[in-house]
Parts: C-alpha cells; structure tokens; sequence
C-alpha cells in the first residue's frame, strides 16, 4: 500500500504544480497599469503593522496547541514551534510539513509519536471546525452578490476542489485502515479535551482569536486598497477562500489562493485589477510571517 502512495505521489505533484502555474499565469496576464497605480494609494506602514497582526496568528495557534498539551509543551515552546512550523509549511512543497516537525519536536520533549500526532491532528480538526462554522456564519453578503449568476470561473475552482475531494475520498476508501488509524490518534486527546471545558472553551477562542487576527489583518489591507468591502463580507471571503485552499489541488495554495480571492472579490464588486492586487498583498502578508517563523526557526537551536 506504501508502494501505492509513493507511485502517485509523483503525478500528484506534477499535477498540483500545473494547476498553480496556469493559475499563476492566468493572474499575470491580466496585470496593467490601472493595477499598479492602485497599488500607490497603499500606506507601507499601514501594510506592515498588518502584516505584524496577520503573522501575530500564529501565536494565538501555539497558546491553542499548548492548551491540548498541558503540563507536556510550555506556552513559550509551543508558540515558537508554531511559528517555525508555519515558515516549513509554506516553504516545503506540502502543507502537512510543519505538522511533520512539530511532531518530531514533541516526540523528542519525551512524548510518543502517536500521542503528538493525535493531539496534531486534534489541533487541525479544531481550527477547521471553527473556519467551517466562520464561513457558514459570514458568508451570506457573498452568496447574495452571487444572486445575479455564478462567476464560470468560480464554478471552475469549484469543480476543481470537488474532484480533488472525490479523489481523495476514493483513495481513502481504498485505505480504510489509515482512516481507522487517523481517528484512534484523535480519540485519545479529544477525549482527555472533552473531559475538561474549560480548557475545551479556551481551545475554541484561541481558534477564534487565531481565524480573527488574520481576518481583520487582510480587511485593513482591503480598506486601504477602498475596496468597499465591510469587515463581515471579509471575514466569509477569507473563511471560503481558506477552506478552499484546504484542498490539495496546488502546491501549497500558491494560484489557487489568488484566483479563489480574485473571483469572490469580483462577485462582490470589487474590480478585477484591485481584486488582483488585493491577493497579492495577502500573499505577501503570508511571505511576512513566514519569515517572522524563518528567523524563528533560524535563532532557536533547540528548534533544529
């Protein structure tokens, strides 16, 4: 069965890889002047301390991940292995790389690699759920822009994901005992949450604070751009285009993540080339933080 996963393994990179060079190209080609003389009306302070609150995400996520390991991984400790974790995350071709080091890091604080992995895979789950109720609660303005007709192109990125999660789900399965293994790694730390509400309810708002930060980070860049978008409609945009990205259909959302910005934007309406520039801007707030993680991973010995 391993010999199975590593023949597509291949493909399935070639194929992501594809996906985000036409996406990559399709947002080039509609680059003009109008774009970059949006991008003037942009104060760099403004953009900075936005991107400082965007990569500030990342410590609400390691409070998070030290709540669902008490007593085993120090606030402090957690934190910085989030922040290192996110930087592989986006620099390593596939988004699971940071959970892969932040394993290996709690199994050499003396934990077992079943027991970091479940309460990883507990992290995960938790933050999804959270984005999933977002995106169920905020999203409306945007699917009543949508009233008027769906976008083509937004139907594409639809159909896109749905085959992507269509695959999947056939490739699952077909590996019914990874599936049996992915939830006995989760039952033990959800069951040890469940059995404490406090720490349950710190767990949900440090998610929530997490999701926030970068939200309201990406909506001050928005109103600077005047993209007349309110703080609600950003918050369903960002939820959806989050959920989106999920998806493996690209390398680590690099295409996938504009496109998905640029045609929600544009049903909302927003125009085309401030919608573009947008998405760019939210790449590089991403870039930010990683390097924040970077430095993070770079200056702290004990993280290598």
């Amino acid at each position: 069965m391993q010999a199975e996963g590593r023949r597509w393994a291949t493909p399935w990179r070639l194929a992501q890889a594809a996906v985000s060079l036409g996406l990559i190209g399709w947002m080039v080609s509609t680059v003009d002047k109008s774009m970059l003389a949006a991008a003037a009306v942009l104060d760099p302070v403004i953009f900075l301390l936005a991107a400082l609150l965007f990569a500030s995400a990342q410590i609400f996520g390691g409070l998070r991940l030290a709540t669902l390991f008490p007593g085993e991984v120090t606030p402090r400790d957690a934190v910085v292995m989030t922040w290192a974790g996110y930087f592989l995350s986006n620099f390593l071709p596939g988004t699971i790389g940071g959970d892969v080091y932040k394993a290996v890091r709690l199994k050499s604080a003396g934990m077992t690699l079943p027991a970091a992995a479940g309460g990883l895979l507990l992290d995960r789950l938790l933050n999804t759920v959270v984005l999933v109720i977002l995106a169920a609660l905020t999203a409306a303005p945007v699917v009543l822009a949508m009233a008027g007709g769906i976008d083509p192109r937004l139907a594409a990125i639809a159909g896109l994901a749905l085959a992507a999660i269509a695959a999947a789900g056939v490739h699952m399965a077909r590996r019914q005992s990874r599936i049996g293994e992915i939830m006995t790694l989760a039952a033990g730390p959800f069951a040890r949450l469940l059995a404490s509400p406090g720490r349950l309810g710190t767990a949900v708002i440090l998610s929530i604070c997490n999701i926030g930060v970068a939200i309201i980070a990406q909506w001050i860049v928005a109103r600077e751009l005047g993209l007349g978008i309110s703080l609600l409609e950003m918050a369903g945009i960002s939820a959806v285009v989050t959920l989106l990205v999920m998806v493996p259909v690209s390398l680590n959302g690099l295409g996938l993540q504009e496109a998905s910005f640029i045609v929600l934007l544009t049903q909302a309406g927003v125009a085309q080339e401030s919608a573009l520039l947008f998405s760019i801007l939210v790449r590089m707030l991403i870039v930010v933080a990683s390097i924040v993680g970077g430095l993070t991973f770079a200056f702290n010995r004990g993280l290598r």
